[in-house]
């Protein structure tokens, strides 16, 4: 019973070990899921390794977090851990935005109710009723101090039941909650990553508990005091920005959020993350964009919203996968503000980022700001249509749709419609009555004397106190506010502020600046400053005052000064008596350059600033024009600001007047010096300020008396209204102009010829019209002048002052007539009553021949008599007349910027926007012109070069782009790829010949250039909305496309690849800063790859390719083939195992300075010669941290208590420091620091050495570290085994590779020898036989056995080339057997072989797989690809010619030609050629081949065969066959052997030979063969096998044998032998002479007289036999004699005397049996003795008588 009992116990058991296994296959996934027993599963996303927690540690730390801070752990039902899209990397954010581009259809934003939503929480209103109670709970627990980071929601149940629970917490949708919180309020920064847990209290309530700062929020080290702490920072902010707008008096939305888009753009440094890896996550906060200035987009948004609130104005954040920016109501439209992509990075000459410090307004634009969703944000993109503006309805997934936006206004805002936005009184600081309202406290306000509003120029001021209780400051003095900021009465309704240094150095004396709350002016950094202003509210005139802060000279040399002081106010000071303002004086005044001191008309000074005074003292400076000051003409540097006096005669002439009297006097006029007001003439000026070397560059017209200006100069004649004699005309070139004589139409006292391009005068009277001669003609003193008839056929002219009465003319202007025309040329002239200027323009230009006018728009015109088109060029200033059109042909009319379209006869304009090739300038047959039109007809003549357009011309629909190259541009068909498009700032993406768009780029991207036929500068590299042609380097470069890259394996060849997981070196190079880049893939979202350009950090990466590293050090990135080792990581990761505070026993616990508080711990890679692996975080902790001194190494006490530690390392294993960024190499053991603590080191008692260990360093990386079978090599961090292919000779004492200098080196008995294979290395003896060595330095060292001392086998070796069995040497090789190829192979030559000569010779491919290689001194060697060893064997080498392999099955099978048969005594070998039937043994392969009527063959079964083992040894041999490889036996005795290619030899002596005769033969291994010799030799002789019956026995030779298989007999032993069996004994009758005689006589009886045969044959191959039964087995051991007692022979006949029966010998029987009649053999009963047969008894009877008888 008790043993059933134990019985059923075990069954039950191993059941529920059954039911156990299978069940936790099901519950594991479970665990997966759900919090239970306090295991949590953590699900959340990312940022990278290095930036959060490794999986388990999270994973416990929760787990013992909430063991701590909850009672609800043990009920726990489900926990859940969300991170925002602000935290996760570039290539994340980038790889997201393809998923929304991928999905996105349309980028109208789904509308939703705006109306009665309060101005900060536009999200929550989208709510239902339970996502807001947690909304609301989020709130007051982030608004109350004491709870900021855990608020808790309780929410009543009916019970607990987990599966409704878990509805209701799905349904609630914790990401719509948080999404919405954190866009309504950014003011909770810490806010974003949230952890969400589901627990029951008891079977009615159930919490939901939400944790703000957790231990996977970016923020996790925050406290609550630090959370408060920077709220107080950035309210301080705040306050200090609403401060200046109440100051500035800001009243309506448009002008606050304008001074916040100011402020922010102004005050903030754009961050980015990859260059600022340590400012990561504040710099996406309202805390990094108000407090620390540093931030992105998220920072400038959610700043922007914050300050925007304060003001009720309705703003919200909106978010895109790889971008955050605003929108803004105004009324009731929404518009666009983005500050960040307003506050772009300035970009150098170099295409680099200058980031632009704080205060500087260089970069402020308003692209961005209120814009609409149809607005334009470029030239060419309209908001709308950007990538990075296409929304995600969450901020943390960007497929889940989980919040809604308002819909934007198409077009801007208009800030001129200032009614619709005006801001709440509340938010207005305003004065009524003497009070205040509005305003803010503890701050200062100007007001205007009589306004309410605060201005920033000067006025009343007030102060509000911390009550926001406001009074007038009436007091006169100064009133600091902050140490850059004071405010200065002078007298109580003239209060201004002043912006002051912040101390007094040597760099700013002369400004002013605060000290103890007082306002100094800076005079010496070294002294107390006096103040600036004294008791009256005056500035103080003393002398340093005068001297060092208004300017002024000295008093000793003037009674009385005006100078202008630090607020440019203008003083007047009287020597020791008074020092006041100025308001005796005004207008435009001369102030000296280098004090300014006021210049006196008296002054001999010519140069100083000129400052516009009113009479209030207060002055502005002019920096350009001129001015009449003193009678003298002042011109102004606009650069300097410096204005000269123009004093010498050559200033005499006429200025265009630039002060405030220029209205009635346009112009100045000086003569003589002196300089005067001057109204001006109609007509033409010489502008005398451009006076220059006799030349104007320069001219003044006046349209009327009063109107005046500067005019361009164009080549013409030109009225001059300016010469005192009234008969002078300008004459100007392209640049420059002279006054000359007019020239008169008559009068002429000698022939004159008047050319035509020429003008004159046809009156005394130059202000008669000008006339244009555009005929020539002659005149003489005869005829002195043309007749009012011909003057019409020769001259042009025009009265009317009116422009729109100009006449052009078409005519032919011979060189050096009209100014400018070098040459002559064909050209248009337009002629007005005060000037004739050549009209030089591009493009075509219409005239109407009857009125001689100008068509303007030559839309719509044809061809005609009256019309007459001319086709113009500036650059050679020459026209040519169009008589018709080139079929579809662009022209440009650069006078109107009108681009036209011209097809046979008729021009239009063109309508449809794009670029157009101008086919009317050609520049030596070549068209370098390129119009961009627009659809009005609008253009713009382009010159570009080495760009491409999107061709919009006649023929686009199969050219459809535009090349321009060097200096001509034509019409391509487009191939699918990128072009380089025109201003650089984008690409041209053709995704087939008719389909090309247009892609401005912003951020950094590479393509491949399509365009560059012929051109090294294959890639376009894009920077910050530049890009540019590039010659690559060798590398890879990133794309538009986050999975592909550009690899460029040359500087003319580059492919797109499509990336995988890993590194890859970095190709791109800054121009301006020296920064090395690396390229990192990873898979994001499934399988997609996303590629990024990081900052390369010295250390190794891993690459694409599986055995391959990427170095880098400060200087570059390189690829390294990586070996097997380790090597220490650029990159890093969190590494929580070290902080964690361990006791050393239960009494001690370590001081708090001993635990290790390293976080941030290098990767380890590790590498084998196939793949290389990062370490995972468990892994790396088993790597020991080793204490290092003086090589030594003790792995650390505190380490060990570690759960994975390392406790002991033996020599070839390695350690490192705290932050894995040192390898120490163990070179012997290194075991546990037991040092304790506050005792001295221990002593190093483990090794039998002083040192244990090295630094892994460059210092070692020549040296070798043999330990047992394996060379380690150390460097900067990496300690790799060394596995190059090759024989390594190394003193493993010093630990050195011998590099041939010496060969005694070679021959020391520390040196030992190791071969590698790529994969390992082992230690080799020293051989056994002559060899040779190429060692690793290329040095061929001969091995002698005979002295076992290893020499040069010459004093230089012999370099050869090889290739395909051929090698040519450098020298003659002479005697010399080897040389040495240029990568160090040893190559063996079959002959002598001369210089630069070729001949046959020998090198193995792999130091794995040996050749053979005969050479000409008969020695064969075994070779691989860097030794030789020579063959000192007797053997044969069966080798295939074409490898020199040893010769396999395949060769033998199917290249049997190609079989070379080497046989060697010793060392003598010679090359054999195979005789038939001898097999031929290969001692090395341990293979044996026959060459048979021309094929070899191998034995295919195991046998005998006739086998030479070597060419002095032929015999027959058993072998056995054991999967083709072939054992020889030993050579066999003398007999016959029946081959296994089916031939019988008789072996005797030291011969065998094959048989010569028919006949039976038995063979040594006991068969029978019976074999038929054909004498005539016509066929071979034919052996068959006799069969015997197994179980019997024959009689053969004197031996009985027994038959064990039907074939062998094998001779009977002992064993064999017993007395009372029965055995069949077969005597083979071809052995019948040697019959015994019993047997002999029993056949022949048996014949003669029953006719039956004693004879049996089985069948046919059965040995023919008389069969006989014996008994009575007796073994004599002395002779091993057998000797039996017959009972029967096969078919005997007798007689039993017993029962008178006839009885028949069977053998089935064993004996007699009875015999029976048989018809038909009636003889078979015939007896077959002659007599009868006598009883037993009877014998027994006669035979006592005989022996009787014998004995008497």
């Amino acid at each position: 019973m008790e043993i059933k009992i134990k019985y059923g116990l075990v069954i039950l058991l191993l059941i529920v070990i059954l039911i156990n296994q299978c069940l936790s296959s099901y519950l594991v996934p479970l665990a997966e899921s759900f919090h239970s027993n306090n295991n949590t599963k953590i699900s959340f996303q990312s940022k990278n390794q290095n930036e959060f927690k490794n999986y388990k540690n999270m994973n416990k730390r929760l787990k013992n977090n909430n063991k701590r801070n909850n009672d609800y752990d043990n009920n726990n039902i489900k926990s859940e851990i969300n991170i925002p899209f602000k935290y996760k990397t570039e290539e994340e954010r980038l790889a997201l935005q393809q998923i929304v581009i991928n999905n996105f259809f349309d980028n109208d934003i789904v509308s939703i109710s705006s109306s009665n939503i309060p101005f900060n929480e536009l999200f929550y209103n989208q709510l239902n009723d339970e996502q807001k109670i947690v909304y609301d709970t989020l709130l007051r627990t982030c608004q109350d101090q004491d709870n900021l980071i855990s608020p808790i929601v309780q929410l009543t149940h009916n019970n607990c039941d987990n599966r409704k629970v878990l509805e209701y917490f799905n349904d609630l949708k914790s990401e719509k909650i948080f999404t919405s919180f954190v866009f309504d309020h950014p003011e909770f920064w810490w806010v974003g990553s949230y952890g969400a847990s589901v627990f029951c209290q008891d079977n009615s309530t159930f919490i939901i508990k939400y944790t703000l700062v957790n231990e996977h929020s970016p923020e996790m080290n925050l406290s609550k005091n630090t959370i408060i702490t920077r709220n107080e920072e950035i309210q301080t902010a705040i306050q200090n920005i609403k401060r200046k707008i109440s100051q500035k008096g800001l009243t309506t939305v448009y002008d606050v959020l304008r001074f916040i888009h100011d402020y922010l753009v102004t005050n903030i440094v754009y961050t980015p993350d990859m260059d600022n890896r340590d400012k990561y996550y504040y710099i996406r906060t309202i805390y990094g964009a108000l407090v620390k200035q540093d931030c992105v987009c998220e920072g400038y948004a959610e700043a922007f919203k914050v300050l925007a609130n304060e003001y009720g104005i309705n703003t919200i954040t909106s978010v895109s996968a790889t971008h955050k920016w605003n929108f803004a109501q105004i009324g009731d439209q929404w518009y666009v503000v983005d500050v960040t992509h307003d506050d772009p990075q300035l970009i150098n000459t170099n295409g680099e980022k200058i980031y632009i410090p704080l205060g500087d307004k260089s970069n402020i634009r308003y692209n961005y700001f209120l814009i609409g969703n149809e607005d334009k944000v470029t030239s060419t993109t309209i908001y709308k249509d950007e990538k990075s503006h296409i929304l995600v309805h969450s901020s943390y997934n960007n497929n889940n749709r989980v919040i809604e936006y308002p819909v934007l206004s198409n077009t801007a805002y208009d800030p001129t419609n200032k009614s619709s936005s005006l801001l709440a009184d509340q938010y207005i600081c305003k004065k009524s009555n003497e009070n205040l309202t509005g305003c803010i406290k503890d701050t200062y306000y100007i007001f205007p004397i009589d306004g309410d509003i605060p201005t920033e120029t000067t006025g009343n001021l007030y102060y509000c106190n911390d009550l926001a209780k406001c009074s007038q400051k009436k007091d006169i003095g100064n009133y600091v506010v902050s140490d850059t900021e004071a405010y200065i009465c002078t007298d109580e309704n003239s209060c201004s502020l002043l912006i002051l240094e912040s101390q007094c150095t040597s760099s700013t004396i002369g400004k002013l600046y605060v000290i103890d709350k007082t306002v100094k002016m800076c005079f010496d950094p070294n002294i107390n400053n006096d103040e600036i202003l004294s008791t009256n509210g005056l500035p103080r005139c003393n002398s340093a005052f005068i001297n060092y802060a208004s300017g002024c000279v000295d008093f000793n040399e003037y009674e009385t000064i005006y100078c202008i002081d630090s607020f440019s106010v203008i003083l007047k000071s009287i020597k020791d008596t008074s020092c006041t303002v100025a308001t005796d004086i005004a207008g435009y005044l001369l102030f000296s350059e280098d004090a300014k001191r006021i210049i006196t008309p008296e002054s001999s000074e010519i140069s100083g600033f000129i400052y516009d005074c009113e009479a209030n003292g207060k002055c502005t400076q002019v920096t350009s024009g001129n001015y009449n000051i003193n009678y003298k003409m002042y011109n102004c540097n606009s650069s300097t600001g410096i204005c000269i006096a123009l004093l010498s005669n050559n200033s005499d002439g006429y200025y265009l007047n630039t002060e405030p009297n220029k209205s009635s006097y346009p112009l100045i006029k000086c003569d003589n010096g002196n300089c005067f007001y001057y109204t001006g003439n109609i007509g033409y000026y010489l502008d005398q300020s451009t006076y220059n070397n006799n030349k104007y560059y320069g001219l003044i017209y006046c349209s009327t008396t009063i109107l005046c200006s500067t005019v361009d100069i164009e080549p013409g004649y030109y009225i001059n209204s300016g010469s005192s004699s009234n008969n002078e005309i300008i004459e100007c070139s392209s640049i420059s102009c002279t006054s000359k004589v007019a020239n008169k139409c008559s009068g002429v006292s000698s022939s004159t010829t008047f050319h035509q391009g020429y003008y004159c005068y046809d009156s005394d009277d130059i202000s008669a019209p000008l006339s244009f001669i555009y005929k020539s003609f002659k005149l003489n003193n005869t005829i002195t002048k043309l007749s009012d008839d011909e003057k019409g056929s020769f001259l042009m002219n025009v009265s009317s002052n009116s422009e729109s009465k100009v006449k052009y003319i078409y005519t032919t202007v011979d060189e050096n007539i009209f100014p400018g025309v070098s040459s002559k040329i064909n050209g248009i002239f337009k002629i007005s009553k005060y000037y004739i200027s050549q009209v030089i323009e591009d493009g075509i230009i219409g005239i109407n021949t009857l009125t001689r006018s100008r068509i303007m728009n030559l839309d719509g015109y044809s061809f005609s008599p009256n019309i007459k088109i001319y086709l113009c060029h500036s650059t050679t200033t020459h026209c040519t007349l169009l008589e018709s059109c080139p079929s579809e042909m662009y022209i440009y009319n650069s006078n109107n910027e009108i681009g036209l379209y011209c097809n046979d006869y008729t021009i239009h304009t063109i309508t449809s926007a794009g670029y157009y090739i101008d086919g009317s300038r050609k520049v030596n047959g070549k068209t370098p012109y390129v119009l961009e039109c627009t659809k009005t007809g609008y253009c713009k003549s382009l010159t570009p070069r080495n760009v491409y357009f999107i061709n919009a011309g006649y023929d686009s629909s199969v050219n459809k782009l535009i090349r321009c190259q060097s200096d001509s541009c034509d019409t391509i068909t487009a191939v699918v790829g990128y072009y380089l498009a025109y201003n650089e700032n984008g690409v041209l993406h053709c995704t087939s010949s008719t389909t090309c768009s247009y892609h401005a780029i912003k951020y950094f991207s590479n393509y491949l250039n399509a365009g560059a036929i012929g051109s090294s500068e294959i890639i376009i590299q894009c920077l910050y909305g530049k890009c540019i042609t590039i010659t690559p380097s060798i590398g890879y470069y990133i794309t538009n496309r986050a999975s592909v890259l550009i690899h460029c394996t040359r500087k003319t060849r580059c492919s797109e690849i499509t990336a995988s997981e890993g590194y890859y070196i970095s190709a791109y190079e800054s121009k301006t800063i020296f920064k090395i880049y690396i390229i990192h893939c990873v898979h994001r979202h499934g399988n997609i790859i996303s590629c990024k350009m990081e900052s390369a950090n010295t250390g190794f990466y891993i690459s694409n390719v599986s055995n391959t590293l990427i170095s880098c050090d400060k200087n570059k990135c390189t690829s390294v083939i990586a070996e097997d080792g380790v090597y220490r990581s650029a990159t890093t990761f969190f590494d929580y195992s070290l902080t964690t505070k361990k006791k050393r026993n239960n009494n001690e616990t370590i001081n708090e300075k001993q635990v290790r508080k390293i976080n941030n711990v290098y990767n380890i890679i590790s590498c084998t010669n196939k793949n290389c692996n990062i370490l995972s975080p468990d892994e790396i902790a088993a790597i020991p941290i080793c204490n290092f001194n003086n090589e030594q190494c003790f792995i650390d006490y505190n380490y060990s208590y570690h759960r994975f530690a390392t406790t002991y390392i033996t020599a070839g294993g390695f350690c490192t420091n705290d932050d894995r960024s040192i390898f120490y190499f163990a070179t012997d053991s290194i075991v546990l620091d037991n040092r304790i603590i506050g005792v001295s080191p221990s002593t190093f008692i483990y090794t039998t050495t002083t040192t244990n260990c090295l630094k892994a360093s460059k210092y070692y990386s020549s040296n070798y570290y043999p330990v047992g079978s394996a060379i380690y090599r150390l460097n900067d961090n990496q300690i790799t085994k060394s596995v190059d292919p090759g024989y390594y000779f190394i003193n493993i004492i010093k630990n050195t590779l011998i590099i041939g200098h010496n060969i005694n080196e070679y021959n020391n008995k520390d040196v030992k020898i190791y071969k590698c294979n790529s994969f390992s290395c082992n230690i080799i003896d020293k051989p056994t036989t002559n060899s040779f060595f190429v060692d690793k330095n290329k040095h061929i060292i001969r091995y002698t056995a005979e002295t076992q001392k290893y020499s040069y086998i010459d004093t230089k070796d012999i370099t050869c080339i090889y290739h395909n069995h051929q090698c040519t040497p450098k020298y003659d090789m002479e005697e010399r057997e080897f040389c040495i190829t240029y990568l160090g192979e040893l190559v063996l030559a079959s002959k002598s072989i001369k210089s630069h000569e070729s001949g046959n010779c020998y090198k193995s491919k792999d130091i794995n797989r040996n050749i053979y290689g005969y050479s000409f001194s008969n020695h064969l060697y075994h070779m691989d690809q860097y030794s030789a060893s020579q063959i000192d064997n007797s053997g044969y080498y069966i080798v295939t010619k074409s490898s020199n392999y040893t010769a396999t099955m395949n060769d033998i099978k199917h290249h049997p030609q190609s079989i070379i048969l080497y046989g060697c005594i010793k060392t003598n070998c010679k090359v054999y050629s195979p005789k038939e039937n001898i097999y031929y043994y290969d001692i090395q392969s341990k293979s044996m081949y026959r060459f048979e009527k021309d094929l070899w063959q191998a034995p295919a079964k195991s046998g005998y065969a006739y086998i030479s083992i070597h060419p002095n040894d032929e015999y027959i041999y058993k072998f056995t066959l054991n999967e083709q490889i072939i054992i020889i036996e030993d050579k066999v005795s003398d007999g016959f052997y029946y081959t296994v290619d089916e031939k019988m030899y008789k072996c005797e002596g030291s011969a065998c030979q094959a048989i010569s005769d028919s006949d039976y033969i038995f063979t040594n291994d006991g068969v029978i063969y019976y074999c038929e010799y054909d004498s005539k030799e016509l066929e071979e002789t034919e052996c068959t096998l006799q069969s015997c019956i197994s179980g019997q026995y024959y009689y053969i030779n004197d031996y009985y044998y027994q038959c064990s298989d039907g074939n062998h007999l094998k001779v009977m032993t002992s064993k064999l032998c017993n007395y009372e069996n029965k055995y069949i004994i077969n005597f083979p009758t071809f052995f019948r002479d040697d019959f015994p005689k019993s047997i002999q006589d029993a056949v022949n009886r048996n014949i003669r007289n029953n006719g039956s045969s004693a004879i049996s044959k089985k069948r046919k191959n059965f040995l023919t036999v008389v069969p006989a039964v014996y008994t009575h087995c007796q073994y004599n051991v002395e002779n091993g004699e057998i000797n039996f007692e017959l009972i029967c022979v096969n078919n005997i006949v007798k007689k039993n005397i017993t029962n008178e029966n006839i009885e028949i010998c069977s053998l089935s029987n064993m004996g007699y049996i009875t015999c029976t009649e048989d018809s038909k053999n009636p003889n078979k009963c015939i007896l077959s003795l002659a007599i009868r047969s006598i009883p037993r008894s009877y014998l027994y009877i006669f035979n006592i008588i005989i022996i009787t008888l014998l004995l008497l």
